[in-house]
């Protein structure tokens, strides 16, 4: 009997091979057999070519359902058709059900909402059915929430399928679960919100210790004009006096010839002179004390009266005179520049009133000055010089602090502004990174400039006029 067979073989380097083998059987002219004739073929070309469309729709298949996204796909009714493992996963789709044209239905249980995670997304605003009515979604960002409270944040496309002729098939929507991500950013900000707190915190500790260090400093001024005005009233002739006038009065019935006849007489016009003289000297000095001692309470008062008005006005926008504000920041570190014998050097050119936060800006400047201090103080320079320069910049106003102290290493520059980075072994590192910040908050920028170690350097905050968002106080 006559036959074809197809069969699969290995060659010997182990690579497939496919034959056709046909067999037929030779006869005399009695009709009797007579032998067998064998035909092999190489069919390995058609043979691919055959399995080729089911081994390349296998791989599709496999990709679609092992792809780490949803991946759900509907008909021209919106009956769902086809869902990978990710999304029968993460999106469990009641697919019995096509809501006219809805594009299947998320289970009662499933709640969605835009981006924002309150507002609701009806059935007909969904990915599916918009790409059904021909829009075409790119990373649109939902929120899904289940009955039990879980929320789930996707980042989804969708798009219509069409065929040759452009006649509609269904719509494809793809899926990304970003909650993981949206979490992380949610943690990053909130960490960054507590950062930003503890700097500020930083920062007003900051500018209290000034103004405790420059009360602290006029406080030994005070104790010393005290001290002087009770050694003053300690040293008084008012004794003598009281001697005087119990002498005269001793003698009020013969006062002419006491004065006149009595020794002791005749020495009082002179002894009251010089009493009057001494009393005059002392009642002088010892108003001049107190004017110092009235001068230098003011001063206390002043000092403590600016900080609690700034720390009134945090978080208020209000039209500021720069002058003012830079010099209040320079006079809560007016006890540290003197007591470091620092000259401090002005150059304001003229400005108008700039719409800014106070406190948040007078904590940038005293965290300046402090530290331009503390680089000429390490100097060991005698001349040590800080100069606060106040120009226009644009609409804005540029404010630079410059001294001539231990300078920056080139290293060190792009560090500066980080987190915990600090030069100084007393320093905390939060200083210049929560100025940094504050500054960018409000619209502006600090840089920092420096030619080396030795050289000094400079320190330029500047300001819009009116930061974005602010609103007048």
């Amino acid at each position: 009997t006559d036959y074809t067979l197809e069969k699969r073989y290995l060659k010997k380097d182990g690579s497939p091979v496919w034959v056709r083998v046909t067999v037929a059987l030779v006869r005399d002219a009695a009709g009797e057999p007579i032998c067998t004739v064998g035909f092999v073929q190489d069919i390995s070309t058609r043979k691919y070519a055959e399995l080729a469309p089911q081994q390349s729709l296998s791989l599709i298949e496999a990709i679609i359902s092992h792809m780490p996204a949803s991946l759900i796909a509907c008909d021209a009714t919106g009956a769902i058709t086809l869902t990978n493992r990710y999304a029968d996963e993460m999106l469990p789709l009641d697919s019995s059900r096509s809501e006219a044209g809805l594009a299947g239905s998320y289970p009662a249980a499933l709640e969605v909402y835009a981006a924002d995670g309150t507002t609701p997304v009806p059935p007909a605003e969904r990915p599916l059915a918009r790409a059904l009515r021909g829009d075409t979604l790119s990373n649109e960002e939902y929120v899904l929430v289940g009955r039990n409270g879980a929320r789930r944040t996707l980042l989804s496309s969708a798009c219509r399928v069409l065929d040759p002729k452009g006649a509609c098939l269904g719509a494809v929507v793809v899926s990304q679960d970003i909650t993981h991500l949206r979490e992380t950013e949610a943690e990053v900000e909130r960490i960054h919100q507590q950062l930003l707190l503890a700097s500020r915190h930083a920062g007003m500790a900051e500018v209290a210790t000034n103004v405790l260090h420059n009360v602290g400093n006029v406080l030994n001024s005070v104790n010393v004009s005290a001290a002087l005005v009770g050694e003053c009233l300690k040293r008084s002739k008012a004794v003598g006096l009281a001697q005087v006038a119990a002498l005269l009065t001793e003698h009020g019935d013969d006062l002419g010839q006491f004065v006149a006849g009595d020794e002791r007489g005749q020495l009082l016009p002179g002894y009251l002179t010089k009493l009057a003289a001494q009393l005059q000297a002392d009642q002088q000095s010892a108003l001049q004390e107190l004017a110092s001692l009235r001068a230098n309470i003011e001063h206390i008062r002043d000092a403590v009266a600016m900080q609690q008005s700034y720390s009134k006005r945090y978080g208020v926008w209000e039209s500021v005179d720069v002058h003012q504000l830079v010099e209040d920041s320079l006079r809560m570190n007016a006890g540290a520049l003197t007591r470091h014998q620092v000259l401090l050097k002005r150059e304001f050119a003229p400005l108008p009133s700039i719409t800014l936060d106070k406190h948040k800006v007078l904590q940038i400047l005293v965290n300046l000055v402090r530290n331009a201090k503390y680089a000429c103080d390490e100097s060991t320079r005698p001349d040590k010089q800080i100069t606060v320069r106040v120009d226009p910049a644009g609409d804005g106003v540029s404010i630079a602090v410059i001294d001539n102290g231990v300078g920056i290493k080139p290293e060190n520059l792009p560090r500066l502004f980080q987190h915990g980075f600090t030069t100084r072994k007393s320093g905390h590192g939060f200083g210049l990174h929560s100025a940094a910040l504050t500054a960018q908050e409000l619209g502006g920028s600090l840089t920092a400039h420096s030619d080396g170690e030795g050289c000094g350097a400079k320190f330029v905050l500047v300001l819009p006029a009116t930061p974005p968002g602010a609103s007048r106080g």
